[in-house]
């Protein structure tokens, strides 16, 4: 460990406020790299030097050389090691408790230093960690990873699943203390867990923070779980559905979409239903849909009377001779409403 002078100076300059008396500070090697007088900086300190070979405590009850004047040098101790000297110039007798007391100040900086630096050192490797953990096709099967998570003490054969957490306030959700999470921009937090109580308050939190939330399905394989929780955002998106926030409630209209069923037939009469410019079908038939068929919540939502809703549904009969009410084909009709949002994103 070495005290560097930024830190070394920034000690002096604070305690030379508090007592009436010049500090020096000295490396490992004697040289001074922080003083209350500026041109001693980079001098050699004899008394320093002698200290360390020393390795004791000197006072200095007289004049000596150019510089020398009465004072104390008293070594730095660092994990059993000598990597400084305090020296206080004064009567002995007098400066001595303030070198102690700077000397153990000084000490317990650099520790909370080194104890920072460690902490800083573990995060960006779990970061890395993470990081790698979460785009791994083979995460039991890659070594480095392995041997990450070891080291990490990092299970990677418990399933978990990954959250999407998209919006501006993301990085303020509190995870549990055996989650782990990623940051990847201003918007965007990924959290690994398997702990349903962070389940829950996620869900609370993405609703009193206006978050968007994508829960993936648990498994070994984040990669997949990461790919389902943005997916399940992205669906969210495309239905128009906040509340559809789990890959399980997703999966079967993300399984359609891949899969484009050909529907010819009805494609020619969705074509038509767009194309008509006096009424909007498209709304209308998924609202409808959305609202499992309840023709009075539909209503309620477009803001039109029942009855509005049902000349529509028979103008729409009277122009592709099919009744939109019964269920398969208005299921056919949402397929093809889906493929077409899809596309057009």
């Amino acid at each position: 460990m070495k005290i560097s002078s930024t830190l070394a100076q920034s000690i002096v300059d604070h305690m030379m406020k508090q007592i009436p008396y010049n500090i020096n500070m000295m490396n490992e090697s004697g040289d001074i790299i922080a003083s209350g007088d500026a041109a001693r900086i980079g001098c050699h300190h004899v008394g320093a030097e002698m200290a360390i070979q020393q390795r004791q405590t000197l006072a200095m009850d007289y004049d000596y050389g150019d510089h020398g004047q009465p004072g104390v040098n008293m070594p730095i101790w660092f994990e059993d090691q000598i990597i400084g000297v305090i020296g206080i110039t004064g009567q002995p007798q007098t400066v001595q408790p303030f070198a102690r007391l700077l000397v153990t100040a000084t000490v317990l900086l650099l520790q909370q230093h080194q104890q920072n630096a460690r902490s800083a050192a573990r995060e960006s490797q779990l970061t890395r960690f993470i990081s790698q953990w979460l785009q791994s096709q083979a995460p039991l099967r890659e070594s480095s990873l392995v041997m990450a998570a070891r080291e990490l003490h990092v299970d990677l054969t418990l399933p978990r699943q990954v959250l999407c957490l998209i919006g501006p306030n993301s990085n303020a959700f509190r995870t549990d203390a055996l989650d782990y999470s990623l940051q990847t921009n201003d918007q965007m937090r990924l959290i690994i867990t398997n702990q349903p109580k962070t389940l829950n308050r996620a869900l609370q939190f993405a609703e009193r923070s206006h978050c968007e939330l994508g829960i993936g399905t648990p498994t070994t394989w984040l990669q997949q779980s990461t790919a389902e929780a943005r997916r399940t955002i992205t669906l969210q998106r495309l239905l128009k559905q906040p509340q559809l926030q789990t890959y399980e409630e997703a999966r079967l209209t993300d399984e359609l979409l891949r899969h484009r069923l050909k529907l010819p037939r009805m494609a020619q009469h969705y074509r038509d239903l767009k194309e008509a410019s006096d009424v909007d079908f498209m709304t209308t038939f998924m609202a409808y849909f959305q609202n499992n068929g309840h023709a009075g919540q539909t209503a309620t939502q477009l803001h039109i009377h029942r009855n509005t809703l049902t000349y529509r549904f028979n103008q729409a009969k009277d122009l592709t001779g099919l009744d939109f009410r019964r269920f398969t084909n208005l299921f056919q009709f949402a397929l093809l409403w889906l493929y077409d949002q899809d596309e057009a994103t």
